[in-house]
């Protein structure tokens, strides 16, 4: 529509392209009946009244229960649901991590068992089930990323020698290490080793 005047009708074959613009907001649109039947029948976690039993980020699904027979049905209405809307959900990508337990609970999706694992990561960020905050390798790898950042860019510059000007290099600094250096920081629980660490890479980099 330009001005109030229509066009004719254009008709779509190709669809929206994997890892376009309009992607994550097309699939949530898809998956929302989904989220909303877990959120209406109160399966999974809450934080007082708060409902946080399904955190999804596009396609990124992750259930957490504190029941783990409340986790098996869960899995049994998220394969459900994949088999009537055709398509599938590799039980081979998909893994558990169960904190607190002392007995292991076996877990299955469409039929198939889960791998139950001692880390994984989660748009990004590190967890594991062995540490007390559940977080300990995730300061270590962010630094590990911005300093790969930090190489990656010196071809185009970034050192001190003959290299680009200061006030470019800070900048290039600010928007391309320092997000990768802070990204989901600020949800975990940093303990105070790992806050000073992370500290002191700042102080040594600003």
């Amino acid at each position: 529509m330009w001005q109030s005047i229509k066009s004719k009708p254009v008709h779509e074959f190709q669809g929206v392209r994997q890892g376009g613009v309009w992607s994550p907001t097309a699939y949530k649109v898809f998956i929302n009946t989904l989220l909303k039947t877990f959120e209406m029948n109160g399966l999974g976690a809450h934080l007082g009244s708060i409902y946080c039993g399904i955190p999804t980020v596009a396609d990124d699904v992750t259930l957490i229960s504190n029941n783990p027979y409340e986790m098996q049905t869960m899995l049994n209405v998220l394969s459900d649901y994949a088999n009537k809307h055709r398509y599938i959900i590799s039980s081979q990508k998909s893994c558990t991590l169960q904190y607190g337990s002392k007995t292991e609970h076996l877990f299955t999706l469409n039929g198939q068992p889960l791998q139950n694992s001692v880390k994984a990561t989660h748009l990004g960020i590190d967890h594991d089930v062995n540490s007390k905050y559940g977080v300990k390798d995730c300061v270590p790898n962010r630094i590990q990323t911005a300093r790969k950042t930090v190489y990656a860019l010196m071809g185009a510059g970034l050192h001190g020698l003959n290299g680009l000007n200061p006030k470019v290099s800070m900048h290039l600094m600010k928007i391309y290490v320092l997000p990768r250096l802070l990204y989901g920081l600020d949800s975990i629980i940093l303990s105070v080793s790992r806050y000073e660490i992370t500290l002191r890479i700042l102080h040594q980099a600003f």
